[in-house]
């Protein structure tokens, strides 16, 4: 992608197994998420992986579950890879 800000995201609402199908969600779950976070999407931030080393990734799917006390949040790095961590765990950078 030439432009972050390009990459397909949902907003209002919880990913179905079709949004998944169709490439505007990076994750679903069945039974679905108990709500969707009202966050402004999609956000530029980084991530600390599991090495310590920090990735500019794109924010674009953001869930409650209700397992869970955190936001669990879908993102793509700027390649375009797809991935799942916990809200906890970003830092959105400025624009």
């Amino acid at each position: 992608m030439s432009d972050w800000r390009d990459f397909p995201f949902i907003f209002g609402r919880v990913a179905t197994q079709q949004d998944f199908e169709a490439g505007l969600a990076v994750y679903y779950q069945e039974p679905p998420s108990t709500a969707y976070t009202e966050i402004n999407l999609p956000i530029l931030a980084e991530l600390k992986t599991e090495t310590g080393e920090l990735k500019t990734v794109v924010i674009l799917q953001t869930e409650n579950h209700s397992d869970n006390c955190d936001v669990v949040v879908g993102y793509r790095t700027l390649a375009g890879d797809k991935g799942v961590a916990l809200l906890s765990e970003f830092k959105a950078l400025p624009l």
